[in-house]
């Protein structure tokens, strides 16, 4: 299960200021003088992002799975209309089946609480 990282930004009194040192080889660092930390922020680590990155692949996983039974389900669905007589899928039913008096069930039984013949 992931756990939510709840990340901050850091900030500090003087965003982007810096000292420059001089190292007397010709170069110089450039060192932060931010000042005041008030919020110091949530560090950007490989911990963090690898905690992102296994998610991502977990879930992925799980939408290639999903993509798999959809089209399972698809083929399914193709085979058991394909045995159907011809508009069977698009025939209506008018009747609310509050009686059965005019019908005469053969095979299956007519559930009275539901209204509906089963077989």
């Amino acid at each position: 299960m992931y756990t939510k990282t709840n990340w901050q930004d850091r900030i500090v009194e003087f965003p982007k200021r810096f000292a420059i040192i001089d190292n007397g080889d010709g170069t110089v660092t450039l060192e932060r003088v931010e000042g005041q930390v008030l919020q110091a922020g949530t560090p950007v680590s490989a911990t963090n992002l690898q905690k992102m990155e296994d998610e991502i692949a977990r879930l992925s996983g799980l939408v290639d799975q999903h993509q798999l039974d959809i089209s399972n389900l698809k083929t399914r669905m193709n085979t058991m209309e394909s045995v159907l007589p011809e508009n069977f899928l698009y025939n209506k039913f008018d009747d609310d089946l509050s009686s059965i008096s005019s019908i005469r069930v053969i095979r299956g039984y007519y559930n009275e609480a539901q209204s509906r013949l089963e077989v």
